[in-house]
């Protein structure tokens, strides 16, 4: 279900979907990260969910989805710009419309 997901709110975007890989991963609960995009040296991108996000609800995992995705599309034109600028806001409040899901995705997670 994930990957279907994130496969339909990563068509909207210039990114290239199939090469982009979503799994899940054990995050070390002090951190309480519950997603994480993430990119290489190579340039190779892909998300982390913490496996919790499993028990989640759709339109939840769309969310976190959205606000890793964001993330993406700015690398893209920007590697390794990590922060949640203006451009990072603008990108994740379009797809967070996109998908249906409250722009509220688009805050910094802690």
């Amino acid at each position: 279900m994930i990957n279907e997901l994130f496969l339909t709110l990563c068509l909207s975007t210039s990114l290239p979907c199939a090469d982009i890989s979503v799994r899940t991963y054990e995050f070390n609960k002090r951190e309480q990260k519950e997603a994480m995009a993430y990119m290489t040296k190579s340039g190779k991108m892909g998300v982390l969910l913490d496996d919790s996000t499993l028990r989640y609800s759709e339109n939840k995992i769309k969310g976190l989805l959205v606000h890793e995705l964001a993330h993406m599309v700015v690398w893209h034109t920007r590697p390794y710009d990590g922060d949640h600028g203006h451009k990072y806001t603008v990108i994740c409040r379009k797809l967070a419309l996109e998908a249906g899901v409250s722009p509220n995705n688009c805050k910094p997670m802690i």
